[in-house]
């Protein structure tokens, strides 16, 4: 018996409150998360919503016994094979919610990459995951800093903006790390205009380089590159701090960023503050 099934307008109405105090419990949900200070109930609204508007975007019932637990949402992206996980809110059986829906994704999207994120605290999804094929990809802490408090910290090194014109210098770095990652060096570049990234030179020399995306009143900064593939503190709080710079002075609210352990420390320094422990889980299918 099939225990997912597509939700009408009217059951989405019906269930659109427990969904959502299931979003605000780690245990019970998955990435990108409600409890980080940032995202809003009007913002859970409105990713519910768009898979009727918008293509590549799915939401699924998980009922269980005759009850439903709750429901699951991801994006498709057919040109890149790619299925990532934006939403799992389920209250009960989370591990058999989790082999319906890949049970589904095989059936479905054959030969697509499939991107599963959650917070650490999720126990059950976590366990059925890691005994069932899949791989982690990441394991790191989710940091956010809210601008409204932030006090511009002093520069220093030689930062510059990657343009198309000096993309060669950071294309170089980004791809001795981005192996299987979505936003590798081409994807980057075609889509220039929705990021910023900022390269820092050592005697003229290209020596670190971060990236982040500009979406409205926040930023996500995605990772910090070293030419050398070894982290430096120095670059690494350099461009951490130009960034917050430039975010304050374009009157963003808030700044993302998912570090590891050897980078926890210093972005904890520049000013933010930890949410929690994401997981990334993949499968190709």
């Amino acid at each position: 018996m099939k225990m997912l099934a597509e939700p009408t307008k009217e059951e989405i109405e019906k269930y659109l409150d427990f969904a959502y105090k299931l979003a605000l419990d780690p245990a019970r949900s998955g990435y990108p998360t409600y409890t980080d200070g940032i995202k809003t109930r009007g913002d859970f609204e409105a990713a519910t919503w768009r898979q009727f508007y918008e293509d590549g975007r799915k939401i699924l019932l998980f009922e269980k016994n005759g009850r439903v637990e709750g429901w699951l949402q991801f994006d498709v992206f057919p040109e890149a094979n790619h299925l990532e996980l934006t939403g799992f809110n389920i209250a009960d059986h989370a591990e058999q919610a989790l082999a319906e829906l890949e049970a589904y994704c095989i059936a479905n999207y054959p030969g697509y990459g499939l991107y599963f994120g959650f917070p650490k605290d999720n126990v059950l999804a976590v366990h059925y995951l890691a005994t069932n094929g899949w791989t982690c990809i990441e394991h790191s802490y989710n940091d956010v800093l809210h601008l409204k408090n932030y006090q511009p910290l002093e520069e220093c090194g030689d930062i510059v903006p990657v343009t198309r014109e000096n993309f060669g210098d950071f294309q170089a770095m980004h791809r001795l790390i981005e192996g299987e990652m979505y936003w590798n060096s081409e994807r980057l570049y075609q889509e220039l205009d929705r990021w910023s990234i900022w390269l820092y030179y050592r005697a003229g020399v290209p020596a670190a380089a971060v990236y982040y995306t500009n979406v409205e009143t926040m930023a996500e900064i995605f990772g910090v590159d070293f030419a050398g593939g070894h982290f430096e503190e120095g670059a690494f709080r350099a461009l951490v701090v130009k960034s917050l710079n430039a975010c304050k002075k374009k009157d963003f609210r808030h700044v993302t960023f998912f570090n590891d352990e050897q980078t926890q420390k210093a972005a904890l320094a520049c000013g933010f503050e930890c949410v929690g422990e994401y997981v990334c889980y993949y499968k190709k299918r």
